[in-house]
């Protein structure tokens, strides 16, 4: 499940909502605990699954661990 943040804070949580600590690029929401993504081109926000950030339109690639 996707969730869309367009017109949100970015800082937001994408999954709580809860404002978030951008500066500190935290891997996880202190409030609900679920893995946070940073977009590479905004900073903004986006969760599981996005393919492009809902902050500024920017697609998303995924890079595979090897």
């Amino acid at each position: 499940m996707t969730h869309s943040n367009s017109g949100k804070n970015p800082a937001a949580c994408p999954y709580c909502d809860i404002t978030t600590e951008t500066e500190a690029r935290m891997p996880f929401c202190k409030a609900c605990k679920l893995s946070l993504f940073y977009c590479p081109a905004c900073g903004g926000l986006f969760g599981r699954g996005e393919s492009c950030c809902p902050h500024c339109q920017a697609e998303i690639t995924v890079q595979k661990e090897k």
